[in-house]
């Protein structure tokens, strides 16, 4: 009763303007210790938070706002990705040095898969046939091939890979360095030449670089920049900065809607989500959250934005639409 209670207490109309419609933070369902990613099922029905602290997978009813299990992975998982078909999550354990595979159907551990060091990001390709991970340690981002659970190629990039993002037609991927403060641009294709899982560019940006998000044509790339507290803005085609929007404290981690047209950035140290308007460049509002938020989700649909809160150990939920 005092858990129904309190939820009901959290609701809350937050304004954007420009005209945009409200987004309501319609409540918040407690994790474990330290959350930090999140990843949602593709039918929307399950979220999956990964808790650093307490090397566990927590796993969220969506509906009904609750916590249903908690799965133990690896040591202090940092990333987190669902295959396309959500038969399987696959968490990145920065502290055990591997990849935890999960069967999303019974909860259980499948595999375990040794990768470079201090892993922190996890990328599934749309074909759900590889992975590529971010390992902090080891400056290099390993390709996992899905079917046999083996590392296929190591591919050395900047110091402190953590953002990883993939052109739309699937060439190109781009890795955020966040001691380098650049993005390695890497031929993930091959082709005239040219051998795959080559890094063939690096394109400086702000400082410590986190999160990436592609526009929808793949033109435009957005880079978090946890100490410049902005978002560098990067034209893909000329491989350089263009502009620059401004955000909230310490930001990490970004997520767009279906249609590309708006961005939400997670503030640490705002406790809040900033709103980007994406054509425009600019950040439109801003919407509270929990407490120290690194990461941010939106669900299918754009039904529901899930913004993962590490010092509260919970997720708020917000209603789009």
């Amino acid at each position: 009763m005092k858990r129904r209670l309190s939820f009901s207490l959290f609701f809350l109309l937050v304004c954007i303007p420009n005209g945009s419609r409200s987004q309501e933070v319609v409540g918040s369902v407690a994790a474990e210790l330290a959350p930090r990613p999140g990843a949602i099922s593709p039918d929307g029905r399950r979220f999956f938070v990964g808790n650093t602290l307490s090397g566990t997978l927590t796993i969220i009813d969506v509906a009904e706002r609750k916590a249903i299990a908690s799965v133990k992975v690896g040591r202090a998982p940092r990333g987190l990705a669902v295959t396309p078909d959500g038969k399987r999550i696959y968490a990145a354990n920065s502290g055990s040095h591997d990849i935890s595979v999960i069967d999303a159907a019974t909860n259980a551990l499948l595999d375990t898969i040794q990768v470079g060091k201090r892993p922190v990001g996890i990328l599934i390709t749309a074909d759900g046939k590889q992975a590529y991970v971010t390992n902090s340690g080891s400056r290099d981002v390993s390709v996992i091939d899905l079917a046999s659970g083996e590392v296929r190629d190591t591919i050395p990039v900047g110091k402190n890979p953590f953002g990883l993002s993939i052109a739309p037609d699937g060439k190109t991927l781009y890795v955020s360095n966040t001691y380098s403060n650049t993005v390695s641009v890497v031929d993930i294709r091959g082709g005239h030449e040219q051998e795959a899982n080559q890094e063939i560019a690096t394109i400086p940006v702000g400082k410590a670089p986190h999160g990436l998000l592609l526009s929808q044509d793949g033109s435009k790339l957005f880079v978090v920049n946890l100490e410049s507290r902005n978002l560098t803005v990067v034209d893909t085609r000329a491989r350089k900065a263009i502009g620059a929007i401004p955000v909230g404290k310490d930001p990490l981690g970004i997520a767009a809607t279906a249609d590309g047209k708006k961005a939400f950035v997670a503030n640490g140290g705002s406790d809040s989500l900033s709103v980007v308007d994406t054509a425009q460049d600019k950040s439109i509002g801003e919407i509270k959250v929990g407490k120290k938020p690194y990461w941010v989700v939106v669900g299918p649909g754009d039904k529901m934005l899930f913004s993962v809160n590490s010092s509260s150990r919970d997720v708020t939920f917000v209603r789009l639409r």
